[in-house]
């Protein structure tokens, strides 16, 4: 006779390795990024990474939060191996909620970030969010841990995306980080999000310098600008 709780864990395995909703999963294709777990498995030596909380699901329940529970909550952590050395690493998953921070996403991110300080092991961020998730936002305290990595474990931040702050924490992230890379076509780092200016992407359109974008930022919080690997 089949075990039917094994078979919802094998399904729920299956839904958490891609969350997204169809539309932001094409949104991102066309513009050649990769997912958050694939830069992840690229990231990584084979099969040594190791997920943490990959069912957790937020707790909102206003503005219709509720009809959508994706499992992780827009964003992939856990610890591997990296040329053979152990390290943390967390990367923001654009298809849920445009990457956008809540409550359990901040949480993951400070329980990977104690999970360093407390191991003594370097951690690595990989950004790509529009900021606070404006329907739930994040408590006081969420994401503190991820404060103090940098400059005593080793931080180093990778930008791919949209990584405006609000009260999100991508910004100010980069800010405490000991090493910041930006995608050179892809990221825009600024202390606020997008939606908040529609100027920003009024910008873009006219053929100006993104705000926030690699272009403006390589002078001062950006160690390296590069081209993001592109998916095939």
């Amino acid at each position: 006779m089949p075990d039917s709780r094994s078979d919802e864990l094998d399904a729920m395995r299956q839904a958490a390795q891609s969350p997204g909703d169809s539309a932001s999963l094409r949104e991102l294709r066309e513009s050649g990024r990769q997912s958050a777990r694939e830069r992840i498995n690229a990231l990584l030596d084979p099969d040594s990474f190791v997920e943490v909380d990959a069912f957790v699901q937020h707790r909102a329940g206003e503005h219709n939060m509720h009809l959508h529970r994706p499992l992780g909550d827009g964003v992939v952590a856990g610890h591997g191996m990296l040329d053979g050395r152990r390290v943390v690493c967390f990367a923001q998953d654009y298809s849920v909620f445009a990457g956008t921070m809540g409550e359990m996403h901040a949480r993951k991110i400070a329980k990977v970030a104690e999970f360093a300080e407390k191991s003594q092991l370097p951690m690595i961020c990989i950004w790509d969010g529009d900021g606070q998730r404006v329907e739930e936002g994040v408590p006081p305290g969420a994401t503190g841990h991820s404060r103090h990595i940098g400059g005593l474990l080793g931080q180093d931040s990778s930008h791919l995306g949209d990584s405006g702050d609000g009260l999100g924490g991508q910004r100010s992230g980069a800010g405490l980080s000991d090493f910041v890379i930006l995608g050179r076509s892809t990221a825009r780092c600024s202390c606020a999000a997008r939606t908040c200016f529609p100027e920003m992407s009024r910008a873009s359109s006219r053929g100006e310098p993104r705000r926030g974008g690699a272009a403006l930022q390589r002078s001062g919080v950006a160690c390296l600008v590069a081209e993001e690997r592109k998916t095939p």
